[in-house]
């Protein structure tokens, strides 16, 4: 399967083009690069994908994306929570956001791919 362009890819999820998030994904490859070592199958599974991006790339991106959509539910649901007058609001807004972000949405997107790839 041939690469796609780094024009034309989207990750879901992602709030900007993969060209742009490359470039403020930049500042999380401290925190990617030990990830990055302990999924020895991420390289296989973004080529097989078809993405053109290394596992530094693709991990200090799904990173971003991870933290970008957190701030996304947190800070509405605690301005709610505090609003409804919750003394409570943080207690309550971030266990239900880290509940609703984490599951690893950034780690299968690559496996999504591939069996959409493979399913052609």
């Amino acid at each position: 399967m041939p690469a796609i362009s780094i024009n034309s890819m989207r990750i879901p999820f992602c709030p900007l083009p993969v060209n742009r998030a490359k470039v403020v994904a930049k500042r999380f490859y401290g925190l990617a690069e030990p990830i990055s070592k302990i999924s020895p199958t991420l390289r296989l599974e973004l080529m097989q994908g078809g993405f053109n991006l290394d596992e530094l790339e693709y991990i200090s991106i799904a990173i971003f994306t991870s933290l970008f959509t957190f701030l996304l539910v947190f800070m509405p649901m605690t301005i709610l929570m505090l609003s409804l007058g919750t003394e409570k609001a943080m207690s309550i807004s971030f266990p239900v956001s880290v509940f609703l972000i984490y599951g690893g949405h950034g780690a299968v997107i690559p496996k999504i791919a591939s069996e959409s790839a493979e399913a052609h």
